[in-house]
């Protein structure tokens, strides 16, 4: 499933409750991702990104956020020996744009009701650790092909412990594989890949802009 496929269930999902007539719903969601190819948050920085996010977060007001400071939903970043030392307890390197992400913000909060909550390093651990009930669940679900399957249950999970979605990295086979990025819903089938951390959260602040722009 694409990111744009996410977006445009997100944006349903809360189109939906503003919205009785499905021709309604259909004109909004083409609007919606026609403006998504037409912005491009591409050239950002993890941290402009972040900012961004953040910012949106704030003016979007969904949630009450405590902030370090202004206009920043994130907290104090994790240093090289912290991750150094879940990198050891995992087993693991980790893809270098997660490492960007933590050491600017360890963890970082949902920013809207669609999007997972991401956990400070040191909470990171397997799925299977964290959610076994979920990984019993996901693991064995007919969307996912065998292969799909078998990664679920190797993954870990850096976001969403506890909630209705979760962001998973499913480390490499061998060296000539790359992490892959999975997000997880219990109201999505199967999982939403994306080539990176950075475009997941550009794919979410897609998102919250189109939230603001709209007044939903």
């Amino acid at each position: 499933m694409s990111k744009i496929i996410h977006l445009s269930i997100l944006y349903l999902l809360l189109f939906y409750s503003c919205s009785t007539g499905d021709q309604e719903i259909e004109t909004v969601d083409a609007t919606f991702e026609t403006e998504f190819v037409n912005v491009n948050y591409d050239s950002l920085t993890m941290d402009e990104l972040l900012n961004e996010l953040s910012e949106a977060a704030i003016t979007f007001d969904e949630f009450k956020f405590k902030t370090f400071r202004e206009n920043w939903i994130g907290y104090p970043p994790a240093n090289d020996s912290l991750i150094a030392a879940t990198e050891l307890k995992l087993n693991v390197q980790f893809p270098e744009d997660y490492k960007a992400f933590i050491k600017i913000t360890n963890g970082f909060p949902a920013v809207n009701g669609t999007e997972p909550s991401f956990l400070p390093i040191q909470k990171v651990d397997y799925t299977l650790q964290l959610e076994p009930s979920v990984v019993e669940s996901f693991g064995n679900d007919p969307n996912l092909d065998k292969a799909e399957s078998t990664q679920y249950k190797k993954s870990i999970i850096i976001g969403g412990v506890g909630e209705e979605q979760h962001f998973l990295l499913i480390p490499p086979s061998n060296e000539n594989e790359k992490w892959e990025y999975w997000f997880f819903a219990y109201w999505a089938a199967g999982e939403i890949k994306y080539e990176s951390l950075k475009d997941y959260f550009i794919s979410s602040l897609h998102l919250m802009r189109e939230d603001g722009e709209s007044g939903f």
